[in-house]
């Protein structure tokens, strides 16, 4: 959770809104359209908005098989499948179901780097496998999943956040 100052998700909560709002309804199945809920969705999540966060995962779902068919056509096509199933196990986190989640996450250990990747080794898996950890109160192995999605990625401010929120529960233990 990001945080418990009213002033701060009312902030947050507006610019979700923005967000969705600039999308005119000509795009609604647009790449644009789904990252706009992509991010709706997760800042509902760290917002600890449980149940908006689910209904945005749904409806970034929904995009997604309306712009290409259906979710196992985009998981087909290997060149963008680590990104693909990182993004279905963050809806997966976000509406609550861990196990599945970590299904995704885990299948992309034996899938080759996305054509578009600058790195060395999948800083998803890293960052989607620290958030399991996270959720499941296994802090130390989320701390060492989250510097590894750091020391991949280079500046990579939400696995920083979480990787701060871990040790400040270590500290606390």
């Amino acid at each position: 959770m990001l945080s418990n100052e009213p002033l701060l998700e009312t902030r947050l909560e507006k610019m979700i809104e923005y967000a969705l709002g600039k999308l005119s309804a000509d795009r609604i199945h647009s790449r644009e359209r789904r990252e706009a809920e992509f991010a709706a969705m997760t800042i509902a999540f760290e917002l600890g908005e449980k149940y908006k966060s689910k209904s945005k995962g749904e409806v970034y779902l929904e995009e997604v098989k309306d712009s290409f068919g259906s979710i196992d056509k985009i998981l087909g096509d290997l060149r963008y499948r680590p990104m693909w199933l990182y993004n279905i196990g963050i809806v997966k986190v976000c509406s609550g179901d861990i196990k599945d989640a970590e299904s995704y996450f885990e299948q992309i250990r034996q899938c080759k780097l996305c054509v578009i990747c600058e790195c060395t080794d999948c800083f998803e898996y890293y960052f989607g496998m620290g958030l399991i950890a996270e959720l499941n109160n296994q802090y130390d192995k989320a701390m060492v999943l989250y510097k590894e999605a750091i020391k991949l990625k280079g500046d990579y401010p939400c696995a920083q956040r979480h990787l701060n929120i871990v040790a400040e529960k270590l500290n606390k233990k």
